[in-house]
């Protein structure tokens, strides 16, 4: 097929907006470098909280791990002065409880 300026605008024109579409869908990724010397976070959790970071985190546009990092900082400002957050209603184990037996 040949290429003719209503082919070439039409091209163009799809390409920009499949550019659109990517950049409104896709999670923005951190500028490289900006996680270095960022400790990683491991953890199981309940699939209701999977799906709640994945889902908010296309949403918002971002990644998840920035999610995660966001809502985490945002309860780190919330913590009351034993450094625990105002919500957290079970009981707190005393220091001798928490003591690792010796084998």
């Amino acid at each position: 097929m040949r290429d003719t300026p209503h082919r070439c605008a039409d091209l163009r024109a799809t390409s920009a907006s499949v550019s659109l579409m990517a950049q409104q869908s896709a999670p923005r990724r951190r500028h490289r470098g900006e996680a270095v010397g960022k400790p990683a976070l491991y953890a199981r959790v309940d699939q209701r909280v999977m799906d709640f970071v994945r889902e908010a985190a296309e949403r918002l546009g971002i990644s998840q791990a920035e999610l995660v990092d966001e809502l985490l900082l945002h309860e780190l400002s919330l913590v009351d002065e034993r450094g625990l957050p105002p919500w957290w209603s079970r009981p707190i184990p005393s220091e001798e409880g928490l003591a690792i037996r010796a084998s």
